[in-house]
């Protein structure tokens, strides 16, 4: 069974995105602090994360960074997400992330971004 984690602040977002993911057949994990999302990452082992960009104080670009230059996890699709339309993937970050997703988004083709970049 294919793992996610998804890091967002809001958690109206990661309650469906928990249901979505879990009616897909996926196993995951959503959490609400960044600050424990190094910990569960590296525990947890998913085979793709969803970052918000926008995490209170913290920029889940930077964590997308840090993921990217992590030998355990430099590998591993990350979607980014956004509420923001006139933000910027990059923002001064060498993240690069496989796509930007815009919130709010549609449900089905959410699904269907995920299983492209779980089967690549």
């Amino acid at each position: 069974m294919k793992r996610i984690l998804v890091l967002d602040d809001n958690e109206d977002i990661l309650f469906v995105m928990q249901l979505l993911l879990e009616e897909e057949g996926y196993e995951v994990k959503c959490i609400y602090n960044p600050s424990e999302f190094m910990p569960l990452m590296l525990e947890f082992k998913p085979n793709l994360v969803i970052l918000d960009i926008q995490l209170g104080t913290q920029d889940g670009r930077a964590l997308c960074e840090l993921l990217q230059h992590l030998e355990d996890t430099k590998e591993i699709p990350i979607l980014m997400m956004s509420a923001k339309t006139n933000i910027t993937v990059m923002g001064g970050y060498s993240c690069k992330a496989e796509e930007l997703i815009s919130k709010p988004f549609d449900i089905e083709q959410m699904a269907r971004t995920i299983a492209y970049h779980l089967n690549k």
